[in-house]
This record gives C-alpha cells, sequence and structure tokens, in this order.
C-alpha cells in the first residue's frame, strides 16, 4: 500500500469552499487592506464601492443585501427609481443604528450632554 495519498483538485476546492463558507471577502479592495470578515462574522467597513462576495452562496452580493448587512429589516423597500449603484452608496453611507445608539451613548456619557 502507498503511503501517499492522492487528493483530487475537486476534492480541494470543495473543502476550501465549506472552510471558507461564512467568510465575506470584498473583491474591490487591495487585499493589503484584509479586506474580509474574521472569523467571527465581523467584517470591515463597507464602502460605496464594496463588492462582497460571498462563499456561501458563490456569487457577489447585491445592493439589497448591502443593506441586509447595515442591519436594515428585509422588509425595506427601495425604490424602483435607484440604480443598483444608488443603493449600494446609500448602504456604504450608512451606518448600522447600534453602532449609532453606542456612539451617542458614549457622547452622552463623556460629554455629560444633559437629557
Amino acid at each position: 500500500m502507498s503511503p501517499f495519498v492522492y487528493h483530487s483538485p475537486l476534492a480541494a476546492d470543495q473543502d476550501m469552499h465549506e472552510a471558507m463558507e461564512d467568510i465575506l471577502v470584498d473583491i474591490s479592495q487591495s487585499h493589503g487592506r484584509r479586506p474580509h470578515s474574521n472569523a467571527h462574522g465581523i467584517a470591515h467597513t463597507l464602502t460605496t464601492s464594496s463588492l462582497l462576495y460571498s462563499f456561501k452562496h458563490r456569487t457577489v452580493l447585491t445592493p439589497f443585501q448591502h443593506l441586509l448587512l447595515q442591519g436594515y429589516p428585509g422588509t425595506v423597500a427601495v425604490s424602483s427609481s435607484h440604480s443598483d449603484r444608488d443603493v449600494r452608496a446609500m448602504a456604504g453611507e450608512a451606518i448600522a443604528l447600534p453602532c449609532l445608539g453606542l456612539l451617542v451613548w458614549a457622547l452622552f456619557l463623556l460629554k455629560g450632554f444633559s437629557v
């Protein structure tokens, strides 16, 4: 029996996709900026030009999915007069409400704003 085990490229490709199933990669950014989500699912900043690739779905996320990543509900209505580029820009310029709430609360605590 040979001590060498043959692994087909197809099997290796499948293993890679399974290992990266929960990872999003921003294919519009340089690799030096580490444009990928970490092991906890936390991604870096979403920009107006972000093109996120999902290994789970093996496709680039739609602009509507960018809004979902920002915390918008799945029922959010986007006017048909907005192009995909407009929606992607809106998502890239948005801030998730929990983050905004934390910022306001930190300012309240640090600056002593009156209620």
